[in-house]
């Protein structure tokens, strides 16, 4: 994920040691402007999100799943994050950005925007109680899915794969 160097906020948190839910919502209540990167040992390799503030509002979120090169972005990509701080094995980042750094970052990453607002209670709701392996696991589904598609289409066969 290619976002501008802040200020380190808070840096090197274990995602086994620290709780997310109360750190998300202590962000929104000081106004913080900036980004959370969560840097996880996935099932298939090595995965990053990313979750931006602009004063204390969640404003966008990103996910990358590093070994596919598959990358989720906003609402989608918001509750991935969200499952990576449970993960047994992970580094949480906290950067700090002036509100021009983060409207640039906003600027150049409109694929990462959250339509909905992301108050306590929905964070709440939306926050997982453990961590899940599901979403790399789709994520492996689409790229077995997309090869085995593409090597049926190259051999003039698309139409053998089924579930396209």
């Amino acid at each position: 994920m290619e976002l501008p160097l802040g200020t380190p906020y808070q840096e090197h948190l274990k995602t086994t040691e620290v709780d997310m839910l109360k750190g998300i919502n202590d962000l929104m209540q000081k106004a913080f402007t900036g980004y959370i990167v969560v840097t996880i040992q996935g099932i298939d390799g090595m995965e990053e999100g990313a979750i931006l503030f602009r004063n204390g509002i969640i404003v966008g979120a990103g996910y990358e799943f590093m070994k596919s090169g598959t990358t989720i972005d906003g609402t989608d990509a918001f509750e991935i994050v969200l499952n990576a701080f449970k993960a047994k094995a992970g580094i949480i980042d906290i950067y700090s950005l002036s509100l021009q750094h983060m409207d640039l970052v906003i600027a150049f990453h409109e694929k990462m925007l959250i339509k909905a607002k992301i108050d306590p209670k929905t964070l709440q709701k939306l926050y997982p109680k453990e961590f899940s392996d599901r979403f790399a696991k789709a994520v492996i589904k689409q790229q077995e899915e997309q090869s085995k598609y593409d090597v049926f289409k190259k051999i003039g066969l698309p139409e053998m794969v089924s579930e396209r």
